[in-house]
């Protein structure tokens, strides 16, 4: 069997993070399989490049570089790479499958496709954007995804349970596997030098409690409960500090005139994701009032570093870890203060029953089988 997988939209954040390790994956599985071959369309990032070559796959497996996400204008580049390109090479290397890696199905292709689906707006009314470029934007995408799962019907990977029921009202359930994800653990570590350091740059707050958000600046993910929330920390006086990590235009966008704000709110600017784990075990809980997720990774990463979350009472956020964080609601503002009022006088540890166990080995050998029992 021999499988294209079509990577070119996961070059950024939480894509980016899944990239490496279905990179990961790949190379395990082909140093114990090599009866399955692969070719992979790559997009232009050096992480991932320098990865792929650490891991031999350009030795195991066909990699084509595409000129994506570096051109412009890169919706129109998008659709000629998924629904043009990929036909074209999955003729050329004669594939038997195709696995795309980004809500879309490819249009001109007659060979079973597998999608990962990790957009939960396009199944939903809500449009999350405010301008008319990204409200138009996500409209056309909308509408293409529903045209590729109507007269392309394909299998579809999610990484939620409740994910898969919102699906399922599109998509008969048999046709949709939930697919899990961590960190890869080559990415998601920590030295305890790098750990001393943040540690040390950290010092002027070690009297505060350390909330952390992990985020770029993207209406799903709710930032104007953070100004509220930072002016009642003010307000009680409470010893609590928030750190973004904003490009510093999103950040001054966020607090804009309210120079106190700045006092409570304290941006970290970009972080590199090699090193993101000892910024996580240097503070002492996650705040992320994120509408939805489609990979949850900041729940899960700060689960893996052993602090505490507090969270919007969604079902993502319960099915993720649980009863195991500070719930509260995202239409009151109250039982927000609430739940930062239970973690300030809550002295229990973190205590975790999420079932993280699996690597990224077994999403490929899931891939594999999906595809085998459509033969």
């Amino acid at each position: 069997m021999k499988v294209l997988v079509n990577m070119i939209s996961l070059f950024q954040a939480g894509p980016k993070t899944v990239a490496l390790g279905y990179l990961e994956g790949l190379a395990e599985y082909l140093s114990l399989d090599k009866k399955n071959g692969f070719v992979i369309l790559l997009p232009n990032i050096k992480d991932l490049k320098i990865r792929a070559k650490k891991l031999g796959l350009y030795d195991t497996c066909t990699i084509l570089e595409v000129q994506y996400p570096f051109i412009k204008p890169r919706f129109i580049f998008k659709l000629f790479y998924d629904h043009i390109y990929t036909p074209y090479v999955a003729f050329k290397y004669k594939v038997d499958y195709i696995f795309m890696t980004a809500n879309f199905a490819s249009l001109f292709t007659k060979k079973e496709q597998l999608v990962l689906f990790h957009n939960i707006h396009y199944v939903q009314s809500h449009n999350p954007f405010s301008s008319f470029l990204q409200k138009l934007k996500y409209s056309l995408e909308k509408k293409l995804f529903f045209f590729t799962l109507k007269y392309k019907k394909p299998i579809y990977l999610v990484q939620l349970n409740c994910i898969k029921e919102e699906l399922s009202l599109h998509v008969d359930k048999d046709r949709i596997y939930v697919h899990k994800m961590i960190p890869p653990k080559s990415d998601f570590k920590c030295s305890q030098d790098k750990y001393n350091e943040v540690k040390q740059s950290l010092i002027s707050f070690a009297n505060y409690k350390k909330l952390f958000l992990p985020a770029k600046f993207h209406p799903n993910k709710n930032f104007w409960l953070i100004i509220i929330l930072a002016e009642y920390i003010s307000k009680k006086n409470l010893r609590i500090r928030i750190f973004l990590t904003l490009d510093d235009s999103d950040y001054l966008s966020l607090v804009k005139e309210k120079e106190f704000l700045k006092e409570i709110i304290i941006n970290l600017g970009f972080i590199d994701y090699a090193e993101i784990k000892c910024f996580y075990k240097n503070m002492d809980a996650l705040i992320y009032p994120s509408i939805n997720e489609s990979y949850g990774f900041p729940i899960v990463e700060a689960v893996l570093s052993n602090i505490k979350t507090i969270l919007p009472k969604t079902e993502f956020s319960i099915e993720l870890i649980n009863d195991n964080g500070y719930f509260f609601n995202l239409n009151d503002v109250e039982s927000l203060y609430l739940s930062i009022d239970n973690f300030m006088i809550d002295k229990k540890e973190v205590l975790s029953s999420c079932d993280f166990d699996f690597n990224w080995n077994s999403n490929i050998q899931q891939i594999i089988n999906i595809f085998e029992e459509e033969k």
